[in-house]
């Protein structure tokens, strides 16, 4: 199972993803800023970095996604459109069509 940073500014997010994540036998690494997120990813070496798309204003989540699937990181952005980019590595989820079973499986995918 993989090491997973996870961002996102709504705690409910956090705690039911990470619940989820856990379950399915992931390490989980969530944080609520993008500070906090670049740290822990300095820090360390991610399999997969799940990302809200707009942590502390409009697309900020993106953007930063979107530098690290460049990278060659594997990302998931958790949010509302944006389907039309599509990069490697890169997969989205719209928040209101969160379902456990197959969140894991698109983290196995990637």
């Amino acid at each position: 199972m993989g090491k997973i940073l996870h961002v996102d500014n709504e705690p409910f997010v956090l705690r039911n993803v990470a619940k989820d994540l856990e379950r399915g036998g992931h390490e989980i690494v969530s944080v609520t800023t993008l500070e906090e997120a670049k740290k822990a990813y300095d820090g360390g070496k991610f399999d997969v970095v799940i990302c809200d798309g707009d942590v502390e204003s409009k697309n900020d989540g993106i953007r930063w996604a979107l530098e690290l699937a460049e990278g060659g990181q594997k990302v998931i952005i958790l949010s509302a459109g944006y389907r039309t980019i599509e990069l490697p590595g890169l997969s989205f989820v719209e928040k209101g069509d969160y379902n456990r079973k197959t969140f894991l499986k698109l983290i196995e995918e990637i």
